[in-house]
């Protein structure tokens, strides 16, 4: 590079963009890089043959409104409310909410006290019973890059809220 550079953030996902705004709107002068060829990291939108496909998860929690209002001062007119219920794919089948097949599991897991999870992959177990808790650990190993059963559950857990969040209207790559 052999510039000088006052500020640097590394990655253009989510979480490097923000920081970079954050700066940017602090009065720094930031420069961001990116090792792929397009911003977003994991939460980018790929547009193929006419469709949009969110790489990742397409409803952004609204649990804490600061970052509520940090989205919709980024997209004003296009955020939309997303629906809270999860669905599951899987098996060349994909489920709203929670799958029937589990229901009994689901049962005996809201049974057992869920507030003394220690790891988001025990609280997921209790929450939701082994087998949707395999597919969600998945998903969340996915999204955070960390095994459910290192990752502290308090943190996590309110991604999983099950109410309404919001969502760009062009898919999470507008952010």
């Amino acid at each position: 590079m052999g510039e000088h550079v006052e500020t640097l953030v590394i990655g253009a996902g989510p979480g490097g963009l923000s920081a970079a705004h954050a700066l940017a709107r602090a009065g720094r002068t930031v420069t961001v890089l990116e090792a792929q060829a397009c911003v977003g990291g994991a939460a980018r939108t790929l547009s193929f043959d006419g469709f949009r496909l969110d790489v990742s998860g397409r409803r952004l929690s609204s649990a804490d409104p600061a970052i509520r209002a940090f989205w919709t001062a980024l997209l004003p007119e296009d955020l939309e409310v997303a629906p809270g219920a999860m669905r599951l794919e899987g098996e060349g089948r994909a489920r709203r909410g929670q799958p029937g097949a589990a229901l009994g599991a689901m049962i005996s897991a809201k049974l057992r006290p869920i507030a003394n999870s220690k790891t988001l992959g025990e609280w997921l177990t209790r929450r939701f019973g082994r087998r949707v808790a395999r597919r969600l650990s998945a998903y969340a190993e996915k999204l955070w890059a960390l095994r459910p059963e290192e990752t502290p559950a308090r943190p996590a857990c309110p991604s999983f809220r099950s109410d309404a969040g919001v969502r760009p209207r062009l898919g999470t790559g507008q952010l």
